[in-house]
């Protein structure tokens, strides 16, 4: 059980050392760029390359033809349209709104996606994939709060 939460408090603390190195390269980067753009399309390639280079060290094989047919691809091309929209958008808001909004919008993603799969297309969730989504809104609330007080 130590082993667990060792490891567990591990990958936490990275992930919070990336993401607080991703959050000031990113605002520092936007602030010498001349356009949302370029770094959307910095982190796009910077993220092609490390993928590649993550592929080729653990031995994952690049997917197939075959394999991209039988996805479909439409399904492709449209992850691939949505993820690019999807990081312009974060750039651009990333330009317009504060750092705390932005993350904060960002972060309720999964409850919109999921009022869109329950109100559109019909899905259901289990109670565990329900009962974080509260506190994904008193966060949003939360942040917007303090966005207006310090205004």
């Amino acid at each position: 059980m130590l082993r667990v939460r060792n490891i567990l408090a591990l990958a936490l603390t990275s992930w919070y050392a990336a993401s607080i190195g991703n959050n000031y390269a990113t605002v520092l980067l936007l602030s010498k760029l001349d356009d949302p753009l370029q770094l959307n399309l910095l982190e796009q390639l910077s993220m092609a390359v490390i993928g590649v280079f993550t592929m080729l060290a653990s031995g994952v094989t690049f997917p197939t033809v075959s394999s991209i047919r039988a996805a479909g691809v439409g399904t492709v091309l449209g992850m691939g349209l949505c993820n690019a929209l999807t990081c312009r958008l974060f750039m651009e808001s990333l330009s317009r709104l504060p750092l705390s909004l932005t993350q904060t919008i960002r972060a309720s993603s999964p409850l919109v996606a999921a009022a869109v799969g329950t109100l559109f297309l019909g899905e259901r969730y289990s109670w565990r994939q329900v009962a974080p989504m509260p506190l994904i809104v008193i966060g949003f609330a939360l942040s917007v709060s303090a966005e207006a007080s310090d205004s």
